[in-house]
Order: structure tokens, then sequence, then C-alpha cells
């Protein structure tokens, strides 16, 4: 897993709730960086950052995902809140260069391609897998006259706020209405073809694999989980997703 120490931070990204902004790592590159607000639990670092490692390891394309260290220094110097005792310990993705926030369109035939499609049906089987709270977010980047998708931010995954992921039903959230309606018709008529692939890479994952992926959680996040959210409760975590990996077919056509 890559690990980087931030050397300057610059532009707010937008208002979220783990404060985004750009910064500039060891390795050269730059990284949208989310850290963790002051009194809080880590636990929607943790949600975007497994999630994002299950999304990859679904075979999704998402924005490479980096620990990012941040010393205390530079932190106090940009006013990000400080943990107890040594430096932030902050998630970021690297900047995928010119791209910027887009929900596919239906009615757009041109960038509505088979492979805009698949990643469509990809989204749908991870979000219900990992029962994402939020809308889909995409990435999209026109590479010639095709336009190129990647799966972020992903905060809302576990249910977001209880890690109950226990839902009985399919999850089909999109910023476009458009894109929903067709989704839901997809799901209706059973056009399990679009779908199969996904839930065969997920079908085939194993638990091995998800507690293989949580090793990669840094334990200063795992420590400062309070309340409800106690170490033993990620193992929990980890059991649900096994569980229900077996369930996402049925639940999206019964």
């Amino acid at each position: 897993m890559n690990s980087v120490f931030l050397k300057s931070a610059g532009e707010t990204l937008g208002s979220g709730t783990c404060r985004p902004f750009r910064g500039t790592a060891n390795d050269g590159f730059q990284y949208a960086i989310k850290t963790q607000k002051a009194g809080e639990s880590s636990r929607l670092l943790i949600n975007d950052f497994f999630g994002t490692l299950l999304a990859k390891e679904l075979g999704l394309p998402v924005p490479d995902p980096s620990i990012v260290t941040i010393t205390r220094a530079l932190a106090t110097q940009h006013n990000i809140a400080l943990p107890k005792d040594g430096d932030v310990i902050a998630f970021g993705s690297r900047f995928w260069e010119n791209s910027e926030a887009h929900t596919p369109d239906p009615n757009n035939a041109k960038y509505f391609d088979e492979s805009v499609k698949s990643l469509v049906a990809g989204s749908i089987v991870f979000d219900t897998w990992v029962w994402n709270e939020d809308a889909r977010q995409f990435l999209g980047l026109q590479v010639d006259s095709r336009m190129s998708l990647k799966l972020f931010d992903n905060d809302g995954a576990f249910n977001r706020n209880d890690w109950l992921i226990e839902k009985p039903t399919s999850k089909v959230s999109f910023q476009k209405r458009e894109l929903i309606e067709w989704s839901e018709t997809q799901l209706y008529n059973k056009n399990e073809t679009l779908f199969n692939d996904w839930l065969v890479r997920l079908e085939n994952i194993n638990k091995a694999q998800l507690e293989n992926l949580g090793g990669h959680l840094p334990p200063q996040w795992l420590n400062s989980i309070n309340g409800n959210f106690k170490n033993g409760k990620f193992a929990e975590l980890i059991s649900a997703l096994d569980r229900r990996r077996f369930r996402v077919r049925g639940l999206l056509f019964g």
C-alpha cells in the first residue's frame, strides 16, 4: 500500500465532512486529502479508504489511494486538527489530471458506450454490497472521443454511521434521474448479463482477501474509534461483508 508524506498543502476542495484539500506529497504527485475533524472518530476515513480498497479489489477503476502522513508542524501551519500524539494520518486519492466530476447520461449515446454501461453496472453491484449511503460519484476524462470513468468518494460506505449493512434491497443512487431510471430498467428487465461479470468477481472474493485489505488500515484510525466503533466492530464488518457478497445477486434480481 502506498504511503507518502505531505510536502505542501493547497486549495480546499469543496466543503466535505473530512475537509478535503489538494496537497503535494514527497513522491511528487498531487492528492485530494481528507483528514479527521477535531473531536470526531476516524470512521469516515476508514469508510473512504477501505471502501476504495474494496472497489479496487473488485476490479473497478479508482484513483490510487494512499496513506498520507502530515507532520504536526505542517498541520499546525494549515489549521489541520491534531491528534493527541504523533503526526496526522490522512487519506489521499491521487489526482487524475484534467478529470472532473461526471455522471453518465444514458441519453448521450456518444459517451454512454458499452464500457460505461458495464462500469455503471459494476458500481451498482459494489454499492449494493457495501451499502453506500451516498449517491455514487464518478470522475470523468474524455479520451479519444470516449469517456473514461473512475469511482471516488466512498465515505458513505457501510451505511456510513453504524456499519450495519444487512439491507434487504439493491442500491441504485446517482446524481442524474436519467441514470437512475436506466439502471432500474436494467434490473426490472433482469438484464443479468450486464451485471454478471461483476457478480462473479464479487462471489469469488474470499474473507481472507477482505481481512488482508483491512490490515492496511492505520492503527491510529482504528484506535480513535469510539462508542460503537471499537476495533472488534471492524472485524464484525469484515464478516458482514463476507456474508453479503453472496446475497447481492439475489438483491439485484430477486
